[in-house]
């Protein structure tokens, strides 16, 4: 489904280029509903392959508590998961907060060369993020302790 949907949208962008008639081509995309917009929203910005992280992510969390359970077991169950069900939950979300305008001009941005560096660079920027998040977490929990300790607290568990 996602190939057919990037097919589509790869060819519609070629004939609206090179169509004459721009204008028809665009008062079909302001035909289309929210939800075919935030769905092409969604896939237009790796939503799509963020339910597959998700997915991935619940299967390293739940190994753990299954040693003893097969790497083959594993693969169907995680396999039997659908990332197309996890992207629809969203897209009840993206209508509620966004209007066909706003949807419209989102797809507009990112098809454009700014939006497509952005798509490029935010997974470094998000991972660099966290790990910046994070070592500023630890290093203020490791202050607010110390200053607890200073009061005279002593924590029950560290």
């Amino acid at each position: 489904m996602r190939c057919v949907a990037t097919f589509s949208l790869i060819i519609g962008l070629m004939l609206a280029s090179t169509s004459p008639s721009f204008a028809d081509d665009e008062s079909k995309a302001n035909e289309k509903s929210s939800e075919e917009l935030a769905i092409e929203l969604l896939e237009l910005t790796g939503g799509v392959d963020m339910a597959h992280q998700v997915m991935q992510a619940l299967s390293a969390q739940m190994r753990p508590l299954f040693p003893s359970v097969p790497e083959d077991l594993w693969n169907q169950l995680i396999g039997a998961l659908d990332a197309d069900e996890l992207s629809m939950l969203v897209v009840p979300i993206y209508t509620r907060h966004y209007s066909n305008e706003d949807l419209r001009g989102l797809l507009e941005f990112y098809r454009a060369p700014l939006g497509q560096r952005l798509l490029e660079a935010n997974p470094a920027i998000m991972q660099e993020s966290m790990a910046a998040g994070g070592a500023w977490g630890q290093q203020k929990a490791a202050e607010l302790i110390e200053r607890l300790r200073q009061e005279g607290f002593t924590p029950t568990q560290i």
